[in-house]
């Protein structure tokens, strides 16, 4: 489907149908359980869509941060983000943030204090979020030692090294995009496009 076809479905869509392709185009990856986990910002009328449609997907949510206008959602397989987070290099890199808990609550928790900080000013913005979000640990820490600059490549997230690996999981999400955009607009809810 192209960009133009998708606008053009969207514009005659219910709200209901909106929300799910808005909830596909920004997390495919994680529907398809091809990435442990999204972030995505929503309203108040969104989340509570957001939840219904997810419910039954094997998909959690935890709210980052909420304010009346908007919250910042954090979706993720716990599975997958759990296994993720167990490398001994991920843990001694978010220990140097204050992650010494082993409970995946315990971590999630501490990060959505340190976004709460950073949304109350308190706080510089908690660039670990890369991990918990499943980028690779050496984009995370080039991201952080080069200030975000001097990247040797930019997709989903910038990178720092093994370009053509990043490459490699930047078309897997799009094509992760592509079948779930395909699997909605042929009928499917979100239970049924998420694996």
């Amino acid at each position: 489907m192209s960009v133009q076809e998708f606008m053009d479905y969207r514009q005659g869509a219910s709200f209901r149908m909106k929300v799910s392709m808005e909830l596909v185009l920004h997390c495919a990856p994680i529907l398809k359980d091809v990435k442990p986990a999204n972030i995505v910002t929503v309203t108040p009328e969104k989340f509570r869509l957001y939840v219904r449609l997810l419910s039954g997907t094997g998909i959690s949510w935890l709210l980052l941060n909420v304010n009346k206008q908007r919250a910042i959602l954090y979706l993720y397989r716990r599975d997958r983000l759990e296994a993720y987070l167990s490398d001994k290099d991920i843990k001694d890199f978010l220990a140097g943030y204050g992650y010494r808990r082993e409970k995946l609550e315990d971590k999630l928790a501490r990060l959505a204090k340190r976004v709460e900080g950073f949304g109350g000013g308190k706080v510089s913005f908690p660039h670990e979020i890369g991990i918990f979000l499943g980028y690779p640990l050496w984009d995370v820490e080039g991201f952080l030692k080069n200030n975000g600059e001097n990247s040797i490549g930019n997709g989903y997230w910038k990178v720092y090294d093994d370009l053509a690996g990043a490459l490699r999981t930047f078309a897997s999400f799009d094509r992760s995009r592509e079948r779930a955009m395909e699997e909605l607009v042929q009928g499917k809810s979100i239970r049924e496009i998420a694996v």
